[in-house]
């Protein structure tokens, strides 16, 4: 019986579409796309059009899009390029205590250069507190970097109002916003949200993993990470990616078309699974009555074998995770769990199930078979 794959807030599987638009792209499109020849400049006409497609995705400008390996790389760059380029402004930060560890880290590095950092938490329904946050803020603060959605229990942030909060005491902060967990769900319309910086990647929109997007308003001065032949007005030199990024761009349309109606069939699929879960003896739903993407489910399972309880459901042909994937070799249980008021020994026997695209009502039902065998 083929394994039932429940982890799409790690990475999704390639969508046809998009593959095909890659490997037309590898076949057509290998020249470098700052040749000035023929064979360059066709290559650089298709970067050009992914790029004004992500821009329409986020309802930016194509000047605003800059393409990277990675939404770790994103973050990084709008994190530590926008401090380090702004210090003379400010030197505080203010962001939460569940970020991304591509976020977390970030922050603790401005740390160790002497910016101060100041992380909210958030409430036992995974929120951070938008009128706590907004106080939080100084004169002395130059970014405040927050998830749409959290990658380890999918709760939604309120950016927009907290973007208006922060901008009404104080109009000069920039926002920055992680909303990879969200790209596939949630309007990443830009001007909505009020954000200045936003990242997302390829590898949770059945895109390619190795592409990450960076929107960057157009008055804000950021500097790059690393340096070479000034591609991408210099902030992201070397060269493109280009069957990679018509990847992206495929992908970015096909979710713009598919976003409404994904989100309600997920959701459905998702509720259907709380009720089977919640029939079990010894397994407890997280995080019910908070607001989350339609595809996310955390359980904690009281009783069982001990152990990995991922490694188990793997034996039983069903593929979770504990929390994000990017922190999935850490010993330590997930930070977001523990944010929210479990324990240790909670959080370690806590599993992440996430549907997509692909899932089905019989997916839904062996998972809940799996989990009904944990506690057997």
């Amino acid at each position: 019986m083929k394994p039932v794959y429940a982890d799409y807030a790690s990475a999704t599987p390639i969508e046809p579409a998009v593959s095909q638009a890659m490997h037309k792209a590898m076949a057509e499109l290998y020249a470098n796309p700052s040749s000035v020849h023929s064979f360059g400049q066709a290559a650089n006409v298709a970067l050009e059009r992914a790029r004004q497609e992500v821009a329409r995705f986020l309802n930016a400008n194509s000047d605003e899009v800059i393409f990277t390996s990675s939404a770790t790389e994103s973050n990084n760059l709008a994190i530590l390029g926008y401090a380090r380029a702004n210090r003379n402004s400010g030197d505080h930060i203010v962001s939460s205590t569940i970020e991304h560890p591509s976020v977390h880290n970030a922050m603790l590095a401005l740390e160790r250069d002497g910016f101060k950092v100041t992380l909210i938490k958030p409430d036992s329904d995974g929120l951070i507190d938008p009128e706590e946050l907004s106080w939080s803020v100084t004169a002395k603060t130059i970014l405040v970097s927050l998830h749409l959605a959290n990658s380890e229990i999918g709760v939604i942030h309120p950016i927009s109002d907290i973007s208006a909060k922060i901008k009404r005491r104080f109009g000069k902060i920039v926002l920055h916003c992680d909303a990879s967990q969200a790209a596939a769900w949630l309007d990443l319309n830009v001007s909505k949200l009020g954000v200045d910086l936003l990242s997302f990647n390829g590898s949770k929109i059945y895109a390619p993993h190795g592409q990450g997007v960076l929107y960057l308003r157009d008055s804000i001065n950021i500097s790059p990470l690393f340096y070479g032949g000034a591609q991408q007005q210099g902030l992201r030199s070397g060269t493109e990616d280009v069957p990679g990024i018509v990847g992206l761009c495929e992908a970015v349309k096909i979710v713009s078309q598919r976003r409404t109606r994904d989100f309600k069939r997920i959701r459905q699929l998702r509720d259907q699974l709380i009720k089977k879960v919640e029939r079990i003896y010894g397994v407890r739903v997280l995080l019910k009555n908070s607001p989350k993407l339609p595809n996310y489910l955390n359980v904690v399972v009281a009783d069982g074998p001990k152990g990995s309880l991922v490694n188990r459901l793997d034996e039983l042909n069903v593929a979770v995770s504990a929390g994000s994937a990017c922190s999935s070799r850490s010993l330590n249980p997930p930070q977001s769990l523990l944010e929210i008021g479990l324990s240790p020994e909670e959080a370690n026997r806590t599993v992440r199930i996430t549907l997509g695209r692909h899932s089905t009502k019989s997916d839904v039902d062996r998972i809940a078979i799996a989990l009904n065998k944990l506690v057997d």
